[in-house]
């Protein structure tokens, strides 16, 4: 009962983690400001998204900081997967909020659409995705493996 009411505070969490990421990296590298951030499902258009931020920018970005915009929100991601194995022996809610991380990264690694962070990064970087989706999901597998199983 006590995980199933840490998943709706643990998914706004990291909706404002993750999108609290974009707009560092935004505001830090293209000067941005007037923020508004959309923590909760709706559609842009015809799009569904699960939350957002819009901004004004500034300053043009290089096509690395682009990309590293995007990708910012798997830096907190992988933090929490880290964490994770950790909170093995916490209170499950604590291993419910900080899983919120780890779905996000798992999520994130799909990108299915050729608009989502982890397409639009990888074509900026030039590589495959198929890197940045299989190296998110070994680390959430690898994190929740070892949650399970107390490493």
């Amino acid at each position: 009962m006590i995980a199933a009411a840490a998943i709706v505070p643990a998914f706004f969490a990291w909706a404002a983690i993750h999108e609290l990421s974009h707009a560092l990296c935004a505001r830090l590298w293209q000067d941005a400001h007037s923020f508004r951030f959309r923590l909760y499902p709706h559609r842009k258009g015809r799009r569904f998204l699960w939350a957002s931020v819009t901004y004004n920018i500034v300053a043009v970005a290089e096509e690395w900081q682009l990309a590293a915009k995007k990708l910012a929100p798997r830096l907190p991601d992988v933090c929490a997967a880290i964490a994770l194995p950790w909170c093995a022996g916490a209170p499950l809610w604590v291993s419910v909020l900080v899983g919120g991380g780890v779905v996000d990264l798992a999520v994130g690694s799909i990108g299915r659409s050729e608009r989502s962070d982890l397409w639009t990064a990888s074509w900026l970087m030039g590589i495959n995705p198929w890197w940045l989706r299989a190296g998110g999901f070994a680390v959430a597998l690898a994190s929740v493996g070892c949650w399970a199983w107390g490493l």
